[in-house]
């Protein structure tokens, strides 16, 4: 039987949280057909990347610093996409052109403008498709995120306190 440490516990329990998180996001794309947007597809890699160094971290003790930096460091990029896109539903700044409206027409001639119509599909980072309490699933993953980013802050902090304690 494998026995884990605690702090082995937290980050199973983190990569596990992570995984929930883009089962979840595939769920709703593929499932309920709730097509994502740029930032959504963007949210998911940080995710991606902190279940990866969990993972490795678990496998080998030796990663452990520099992996809970990392994933300390990766969720907290998601923390930051996900505030930023919140920011754009929440109509507090503009979205990036290619998924909050059209880029600069005047410099378009009619024809040009309706192919661009026809042809292009836009999924709108600054739309709601989907909420729950009011939330938006932009707004959930910044809560998820922003409390993976405190408790890898946290097993950052006692990786740290553990080694410098073996060295005294």
């Amino acid at each position: 039987m494998i026995t884990f440490s605690r702090l082995n516990k937290v980050i199973l329990s983190l990569v596990i949280c992570s995984a929930s998180v883009l089962i979840a996001a595939v769920y709703f794309q593929y499932v309920l057909g709730l097509a994502p947007c740029k930032l959504c597809v963007w949210q998911r890699f940080p995710h991606v990347f902190a279940i990866i160094i969990g993972a490795l971290i678990l496998f080998n003790p030796k990663f452990k610093l520099v992996g809970a930096l990392s994933a300390l460091v990766s969720i907290l990029v998601g923390t930051y996409l996900a505030g930023y896109h919140v920011g754009i539903e929440a109509k507090f700044w503009p979205g990036p052109k290619s998924c909050s409206g059209l880029m600069n027409i005047k410099e378009l001639t009619p024809e040009l403008f309706l192919q661009r119509i026809l042809t292009t599909k836009v999924i709108r980072c600054d739309e709601i498709p989907w909420s729950f309490l009011n939330i938006s699933m932009a707004g959930w993953n910044l809560v998820i995120s922003f409390f993976l980013t405190i408790i890898w802050g946290g097993v950052l902090l006692s990786i740290l306190k553990s080694s410098n304690t073996r060295k005294l």
